[in-house]
């Protein structure tokens, strides 16, 4: 990939000209999946795009396109860019960024290196990222994450944001606990987001189904794990404990504990759905949990292959 990368920068440099700047980047994304992309920067610019080139050099290598329309859907892509602004303030202030902080929970070990530099809370074998969240158009959301350094540009200490992000994410995202077919036919008739409470005390008291544990944003929704109020008042409600299934960083299966035996997933069953029916970077763990209402405390029930294995 490198060779056709090189030439692929040559003849894109050719067709922009000297006014813009190439650079082949290294992306860590989550689960330390790592894309390969070109970083292209017009002078004086402060926004500086890159161009995710896997897919278009498996176009290439199968023959369904040549160097010459590769380059020309770059130059499309610099010349033509989706119109968004980019408040640089969020990079440089704190209190601008502060109300766009979101928290995702990622796999702990399959992460090290993104979270290496980061400021996060652990929680079992996962840890909560934080992110600044920005509009890219009227549905499609971009986001960065908040590293050491950008926390030292803030100028603001580490617990207290992290502080503070909890706060926010108690107060300003909203729990949804809602039946699996209720969420599957949300998936084909979307539900506003109004009415979406609606479905935790309809089916509040139903036992013996499989339950979606997300937000109402149904983005980045496994965070809803923190909620620890959310999952007691679920618990509580049906005098039971909770078993959990951590399907993805957007959202958790849950079923209740005396319900095993009808609705039982063993790790290797995570592992297999993880392996075959979920997005690299959208694994979050192949353990099983269990939410003991009395102790009030989320633990591995059953120990799973590390994720970074998988």
């Amino acid at each position: 990939m490198n060779e056709f990368i090189m030439k692929l920068m040559n003849e894109v440099q050719k067709r922009l000209g000297d006014t813009y700047s190439l650079e082949q980047v290294t992306s860590i994304k989550n689960n330390n999946r790592k894309l390969i992309g070109i970083q292209i920067k017009q002078k004086d610019s402060r926004v500086c795009p890159v161009f995710y080139v896997e897919n278009i050099f498996k176009e290439y290598e199968q023959g369904i396109r040549t160097l010459d329309e590769c380059a020309s859907t770059l130059e499309h892509e610099v010349l033509n860019p989706i119109h968004f602004t980019l408040d640089t303030s969020m990079i440089e202030q704190y209190e601008t960024s502060k109300a766009n902080i979101r928290i995702k929970l990622i796999n702990y070990e399959a992460n090290k290196e993104l979270l290496s530099d980061a400021p996060h809370l652990r929680l079992l074998d996962l840890a909560a990222a934080f992110y600044v969240c920005f509009d890219i158009s009227h549905d499609t959301k971009g986001t960065f994450l908040v590293t050491n350094q950008i926390l030292h540009k803030w100028n603001i200490d580490t617990d207290i944001f992290i502080k503070d992000s909890m706060d926010t994410l108690l107060r300003k995202e909203y729990t949804l606990i809602c039946d699996m077919q209720d969420m599957l036919s949300m998936l084909v008739c979307p539900v506003e987001e109004e009415n979406l409470f609606d479905l935790f005390t309809e089916h509040a008291s139903l036992k013996g189904h499989l339950y979606v544990l997300t937000n109402t944003e149904r983005h980045f929704g496994a965070n809803m794990l923190l909620n620890k109020a959310a999952l007691h008042q679920f618990a509580t409600a049906h005098d039971d404990n909770l078993i959990i299934y951590p399907s993805s960083i957007h959202e958790c299966l849950i079923t209740f504990e005396s319900d095993l035996q009808t609705l039982r997933l063993l790790p290797r069953d995570i592992a297999h759905i993880n392996r075959y029916n979920v997005s690299p970077e959208d694994r979050l763990s192949n353990n099983v949990y269990l939410y003991d209402r009395h102790l009030k405390e989320i633990s591995i029930l059953h120990q799973g292959i590390s994720l970074a294995e998988l």
